[in-house]
Order: structure tokens, then sequence, then C-alpha cells
């Protein structure tokens, strides 16, 4: 029998605000190529940035954090997700949320984006 996934958790500021049934989670290096008149030369060390983009939401029960008012709000939050069988945190802003609404099966998904700096694994 093969490995089973299940809906991944969304954090913001340690509390449970949804599962995620589809998404992307993006940890960026940041480093860049370094070129010279010998070719290649090495990387630069970067930024570390994460990009966490998810869809089709199920809203946790009771959730403090509105998912609306977090966007509107501007603030920073403390995202977290599990990676890898592991916890992993940044703190970032959501940047993006899109709705698609379908009146025949009376569903209403949406596509959130977070982003954020070097991810802490705890």
């Amino acid at each position: 029998m093969g490995t089973r996934f299940r809906s991944a958790p969304v954090y913001v500021e340690s509390r449970k605000i949804a599962e995620i049934e589809s998404g992307t989670y993006e940890h960026m290096s940041g480093d860049e190529a370094q070129t010279g008149s010998d070719g290649y030369l090495g990387h630069s060390d970067g930024t570390e940035m994460v990009k966490l983009q998810f869809s089709t939401v199920t809203p946790a029960k009771g959730h403090a954090k509105d998912l609306r008012i977090i966007i509107m709000q501007k603030k920073d939050v403390q995202v977290g997700i599990q990676v890898d069988g592991k916890f992993e945190q940044f703190e970032g802003r959501l940047t993006s949320r899109t709705y698609n609404f379908d009146s025949k099966t009376g569903s209403c998904k949406g596509q959130f984006t977070f982003e954020g700096g070097k991810p802490e694994a705890t």
C-alpha cells in the first residue's frame, strides 16, 4: 500500500486556521550563480525566502484568524506548516487571495499566497 497524505494544516500565530487540500511550498535560497571570463566561479549567498501557495481551504472550526482580515491588515504573521514530516514556520504576509465561484455546484474555492523570510525548523 502506498503512502497516504492528508490535508496539511496551516497555522497563523500558533493557531490552526485552515487545512490545505492542495498547494505548493517553495523554499528559495536566494543564491545566484557568479560567472567571469573563466566561466562558473561559484554562487553568492542570497537571502532565503519561502512562498506558500494553497487552494481549496477548509476553515478550521473556531479559528480566531480570518484570511480576509489578515490581508487587509497588511501585518506580518507567523505561518507554520508540516514539511517532510517536520514542522516549519516563517514570518511573512498573506500577499494574495483569489476566489472561484461555481453556481452549479454551489462551491466557493480560494487560492492564497503567503510569502516570507527564512523558515525555522521547530
